[in-house]
């Protein structure tokens, strides 16, 4: 009995609902990119900025900001092999409204933290912390959740970034 082969770049591609451009590039998972540096093909991936290179697998540690043994563990354990979200029957929409849910859950967390810690001690600069974290909300919705150009992807990892960065200001500002 045969082992079911690991994805193919064009799969996590797909899977990841990324979109390359007419010379097959996507912004590199793996640092900051400002325009696409990643060169992609069926079965394999380049960046010429970070000079990383890689298949799949590598492609979907950088996309989820894991280890490659990770990808590889959790493959190996998998007795049905890569499992795709839209084989376990989540459409696209799906994955969309999940990312607008998740989007409203950090944002009622957050400000439910804020308000919190405003009610025990109110202060003028915590006001203030709420109208510039309020127009963080507000841009990342516009910027990234409202906007059709973007793959689930990107709008996903805004999310996540969004969330980091409140968990490391909530963590500062715990005093």
């Amino acid at each position: 009995m045969s082992k079911p082969q690991p994805p193919t770049v064009e799969e996590v591609l797909d899977e990841y609902d990324l979109r390359p451009d007419r010379g097959g590039m996507i912004e590199c998972p793996y640092h900051e990119d400002k325009t696409p540096s990643l060169k992609t093909n069926e079965d394999w991936w380049y960046c010429f900025s970070c000079n990383r290179s890689g298949d799949g697998i590598g492609l979907i540690a950088g996309l989820e900001h894991v280890q490659v043994t990770d990808i590889l563990a959790r493959y190996a354990s998998d007795t049905k092999g890569w499992q795709k979200r839209k084989d376990l029957g989540i459409s696209p929409t799906q994955l969309r409204a999940g990312v607008i849910q998740e989007y409203r859950e950090l944002n009622r967390e957050f400000f439910d933290e804020v308000h919190h810690r405003l009610a025990d001690e109110p202060d003028w600069i915590l006001l203030a912390v709420v109208e510039r974290w309020g127009q963080e909300f507000d841009d990342v919705k516009e910027t990234y959740l409202h906007n059709e150009d973007l793959s689930i992807y990107q709008r996903e990892q805004a999310v996540q970034k969004l969330r980091e960065r409140c968990n490391r200001w909530l963590e500062v500002t715990d005093v």
